[in-house]
């Protein structure tokens, strides 16, 4: 049974060397591609330009990329991307595994004028997140993955409708 006053858990990730690796050798291999293609020369470096363009900035945008996720057994899953923690659900939906986790998240939207024309569908959003097990320190990263298979397992899925 889990202890409810029990120190809350902080995963911060920071960025993964190994994500740039891949997101760099996947571009690559794609101009690479580009310059064994049937193009002529001229299209062949206006495409191999937007494909090193948009892996640069791919690489920009994980390296910035700041958040923090928290579990509390009493609150349950929260995340912060500035300093402000939302309450979030982990959707069973989320693939973990040793190298790499894709966590599917759904996040609570703010009640707007709009929403409530719109219905319930309106009221979350969903958003998903990639955290290598580079990006967390080892026994960190085996943490998360062990808290987010016992939370799972503590709380049953509801049944679909």
């Amino acid at each position: 049974m889990a202890n409810i006053h029990q120190a809350p858990l902080l995963f911060t990730p920071k960025p993964s060397r190994h994500l740039n690796y891949i997101i760099g050798l996947l571009h690559f291999l794609a101009v690479l591609a580009i310059s064994q293609s049937a193009l002529t020369l001229v299209y062949q470096i206006i495409v191999s330009l937007i494909f090193i363009i948009n892996g640069v900035a791919s690489i920009r945008y994980f390296e910035n990329r700041r958040y923090t996720i928290k579990y509390d057994a009493a609150g349950g899953w929260q995340m912060a991307e500035k300093h402000h923690f939302v309450a979030i659900t982990v959707l069973p939906s989320s693939v973990i595994t040793p190298l790499v986790t894709f966590l599917h998240l759904e996040l609570p939207i703010k009640q707007t004028h709009i929403s409530t024309i719109v219905g319930k569908a309106a009221l979350s959003q969903q958003k998903n997140l990639l955290i290598m097990a580079d990006s967390l320190p080892a026994n960190r990263y085996r943490q998360l993955l062990v808290t987010l298979k016992t939370a799972w397992k503590a709380k049953p899925l509801s049944p679909l409708i």
